[in-house]
């Protein structure tokens, strides 16, 4: 029944609206005889019906029609309207209630549809701010967890079937749970937040670099074979072995996988292969880089 109700409600809507143009349309000689100009968020006017790349100031508007009978204007909040006629008004002086007329219900018309536009923008722009806030950890800044399997699965599937390489770390804190218990987790929070500062500045723009769970991040190198991946990886550990935060040192450990080199049967695998990579890097010691194929120890 609601859908129902919601229909009609749309339809008389679209209907209102429409009649009012058609009327409007069949009312006007012509609308090269009007001009329309429009003001949005107290910047200068644009014309609606010239070129709309052409800037007006107000004052400067308003003296150009200044002797203008047939010049109206409309203010609604941060919304300003002005419709004028620009025929020679010395051959309609009988016709001065129709030109009247039709300049108000082009002008609120106008004001209508503009701020009709105008709360839809507004509300798209909250929709795609609160997604983008929704693909992100809101504290390290890093893509979610989510937002990381949305583009890891596109990227997987891509790369396999177009024979192309991408490398795959995974990075944990060391003795993290430690350093929760020793100084608390708000702590251990400006902790998380600095290695993710770390890892961002230590790849690139085109990597993906994700908050996988708890301290531990995800990271996928597009384009970089496994050596590559070593490499980046060590710099990554190196950076944040200087990192000291109140005089508390951070290091971590770094699983790598390679999509062409790990033997693998799904994406899935292809993380696991860094994940069991990790755990080797912690149980020999932590602060090390480990891959199938390669292996640092500090």
């Amino acid at each position: 029944m609601k859908s129902k109700d919601q229909r009609n409600k749309i339809l008389n809507l679209l209907k209102e609206k429409f009649m009012a143009i058609f009327s409007l349309i069949y009312k006007m000689k012509s609308l090269d005889q009007f001009a329309i100009y429009i003001n949005i968020n107290n910047g200068k006017f644009i014309s609606l019906l010239s070129d709309m790349h052409q800037e007006i100031e107000e004052d400067k508007l308003l003296l150009s029609m200044e002797s203008n009978p047939y010049c109206y204007q409309k203010s609604e909040g941060d919304l300003k309207v002005l419709v004028a006629y620009m025929g020679n008004t010395s051959l309609i002086q009988h016709q001065h209630n129709d030109i009247q007329e039709i300049s108000l219900e082009l002008i609120n018309l106008v004001a209508l549809e503009a701020k009709d536009l105008q709360k839809r923008l507004e509300e798209e722009k909250k929709v795609t701010e609160l997604q983008k806030k929704c693909q992100y950890d809101g504290l390290t800044g890093l893509y979610n967890r989510e937002t990381f399997e949305t583009i890891y699965r596109e990227l997987y599937t891509n790369f396999k079937e177009e024979n192309r390489d991408l490398s795959i770390l995974m990075l944990d804190i060391d003795n993290f749970k430690q350093v929760n218990d020793c100084y608390g987790h708000q702590f251990g929070d400006k902790i998380l937040k600095k290695v993710a500062d770390k890892v961002k500045i230590n790849v690139r723009k085109n990597d993906i670099v994700a908050r996988y769970g708890g301290e531990e991040i995800i990271i996928i190198l597009v384009e970089i074979d496994e050596l590559e991946a070593s490499v980046i990886a060590e710099r990554i550990r190196d950076s944040i072995e200087t990192l000291r935060l109140e005089g508390v040192g951070v290091t971590i450990s770094i699983g790598i996988s390679n999509l062409k080199k790990d033997h693998h049967s799904n994406k899935d695998e292809l993380i696991f292969i860094a994940d069991k990579c990790l755990y080797r890097a912690k149980k020999v010691g932590k602060n090390n880089v480990i891959g199938k194929h390669y292996e640092y120890e500090t």
